[in-house]
């Protein structure tokens, strides 16, 4: 199955696959937010300007989404 979403940004992902493969991302080591997968992620610092990177693997112990 695949998922889409609206994309602000001109070359971002609109089409992610709806796989279950979490992970955590932040900035500086800090954990934010927990994607469903790296698409997931991607498409959003694509389309909120963002520089959110992989921390690890799985979802993450407390996610703070602003």
């Amino acid at each position: 199955m695949l998922s889409s979403s609206l994309c602000r940004g001109e070359g971002c992902p609109e089409i992610c696959p709806s796989v279950w493969q979490p992970l955590c991302a932040g900035v500086g080591g800090v954990e934010t937010r927990t994607f469903s997968n790296m698409c997931q992620m991607v498409a959003h610092n694509c389309n909120q300007e963002a520089a959110l990177v992989k921390i690890k693997d799985g979802v993450c112990d407390k996610d703070i989404q602003t």
